[in-house]
C-alpha cells in the first residue's frame, strides 16, 4: 500500500514469487490489507493489472 496505516489494526498480506526459497518476492501478483480487529470485516485487495 502506497499510504501508512497502523500496524496493531491492519496487517498487510504480499501474494507473489520468489527466485528462490526464503528470498525476496520479486513478482506480485497481489496485495491483501486485513484488519487485524473480529468486529471490522475489513478486506481490501490490489491485483496485478
Amino acid at each position: 500500500m502506497d499510504y501508512d496505516l497502523n500496524p496493531d489494526f491492519f496487517a498487510e498480506v504480499v501474494i507473489g514469487l520468489a527466485d528462490t526459497d526464503g528470498g525476496e518476492i520479486n513478482d506480485i501478483f497481489a496485495r491483501v490489507l486485513l484488519c487485524r480487529e473480529k468486529d471490522h470485516k475489513l478486506c481490501h485487495i490490489l491485483w496485478r493489472e
